[in-house]
């Protein structure tokens, strides 16, 4: 729902938050969970290159108006007491955090009167994980990703019959969920060698996968599906996922039960939340995979979502070497994709959760999947780039890449852009490889 949140002409009297192309516009509005100094964790809000300091604001008498309960929820040292209410109360936070940095009005001149205390640089900030999370699970929501990696893993050409039915996931582990630039280590595991017999060793085939994580908010309770049109009002925001994953490790544990080791040791998350209101402007039709495909079943079909269940987010993958950033060698794109590529709505991916009663709690990270588009250069992970490895591609630097290396770092950037808005940006997510560590 669009409203005076999302007008085009808004300015803040925050400037950098004016500037063309920023990230965090007054339209943006995103979360975070930062400390600074020796004070603890707290609740933030991007604008431009700073961040407004929620607790703060409390302390200024800036949140006067909201309510009580969503005040204590802001002041909390992570947003899931936050993400635990109610869609109406996320608008009407937004609304008020609109106000407050607008540049113009009485509660704006009270903020902007007390910008020394309510303020502060991203710059001098470091930002942490912004929620407990109590599950992770990872879809695969990408009809693209689907047929080139059956292709490469087994040659056919024809994705497995599941696969048009439903957006397939496994459940993933949330301990190891590391927000961007915590280390990242190249895992260890069983390497299936000659004659299925494998050897426990480091990675050889180390890789990423661009996608996008789905921040549930409102829960629902055990045995009570989530449907497809209410399925919304219980995702909180979005953040930038990469789900690091050891694919000869994976290539032999996968069968029968799918991906475990090779894909536990870790995967990232940029700490920035962007939420379902700021990214309003940017909805799309669903996209079609092709008339080849069956509708799908009923629990995962509606009207409103075909003609507006998709969102408009487009990414960048960058990578850089030791050598690179010894020689001062701007990263290499390696990619360039769009969710809006993808075949499986978000919608559709969260009823999919539920649907056999599972309950959702506030803070459950879901990664859409990787997200590949229909071009081979779109591909979102190396797998499919290499083609498992078979092809090799060069870095500015003159290395040679199939697989990620020891020392080799990614960087993910994600962005809704359309004529008229304003550009809302996710921030950046990034993860450097880093040696096993521990030794077998």
């Amino acid at each position: 729902m669009l409203n005076e949140t999302h007008a085009a002409d808004a300015q803040s009297w925050v400037e950098s938050a004016n500037v063309k192309d920023v990230d965090f516009p007054i339209q943006n509005l995103p979360f975070c969970v930062y400390v600074s100094g020796a004070q603890e964790a707290q609740i933030g809000v991007g604008i431009g290159d700073q961040i407004l300091d929620l607790l703060a604001c409390k302390k200024a008498g800036l949140l006067d108006g909201l309510s009580d309960v969503i005040v204590q929820a802001l002041t909390q040292k992570t947003l899931n007491d936050f993400m635990g209410l109610n869609r109406a109360q996320w608008r009407e936070t937004r609304s008020h955090l609109f106000a407050l940095l607008l540049n113009e009005g009485e509660l704006s001149a009270r903020a902007k009167s007390s910008s020394g205390e309510v303020l502060i640089a991203q710059a001098s900030a470091k930002l942490i994980m912004p929620m407990n999370i109590g599950d992770f699970t990872d879809y695969e929501c990408s009809h693209h990703h689907a047929v080139r990696m059956r292709k490469i893993m087994s040659g056919s050409s024809k994705p497995l019959a599941n696969g048009f039915y439903l957006p397939r996931a496994y459940h993933g582990r949330a301990s190891s969920v590391v927000v961007s630039g915590e280390p990242v280590y190249l895992p260890l595991g069983q390497i299936e060698e000659d004659n299925e017999i494998p050897a426990y060793k480091p990675s050889e085939k180390f890789d990423y996968e661009l996608e996008l994580g789905i921040i549930i908010g409102t829960g629902n309770e055990r045995g009570h599906p989530i449907a497809l049109d209410d399925a919304e009002n219980h995702i909180f925001g979005f953040c930038l996922v990469n789900d690091w994953s050891g694919r000869d490790i994976q290539k032999w544990e996968r069968l029968p039960l799918g991906p475990f080791l090779g894909k536990n040791h870790g995967t990232s998350m940029s700490p920035w939340i962007i939420t379902l209101e700021a990214l309003a402007p940017f909805r799309a039709p669903q996209t079609s995979p092709g008339d080849d495909w069956p509708e799908p079943l009923d629990y995962l079909s509606s009207d409103r979502n075909r003609a507006e269940g998709a969102l408009d987010v487009e990414f960048e993958v960058f990578l850089s070497s030791n050598k690179m950033r010894a020689d001062g060698v701007a990263p290499h794109k390696n990619s360039s994709n769009r969710l809006r590529d993808v075949h499986w709505t978000l919608s559709q991916i969260v009823t999919q959760h539920t649907s056999s009663g599972c309950n959702l709690r506030p803070g459950d990270l879901i990664g859409s999947g990787t997200v590949s588009g229909p071009a081979p250069h779109e591909s979102a992970c190396l797998y499919e780039l290499s083609e498992g490895g078979k092809k090799t591609f060069e870095l500015p630097s003159g290395e040679i890449r199939s697989f990620l290396e020891i020392g080799d770092e990614v960087t993910v950037r994600g962005a809704s852009q359309k004529e008229g808005y304003p550009r809302i940006g996710f921030g950046e997510l990034v993860g450097r490889v880093l040696p096993p560590a521990t030794k077998a």
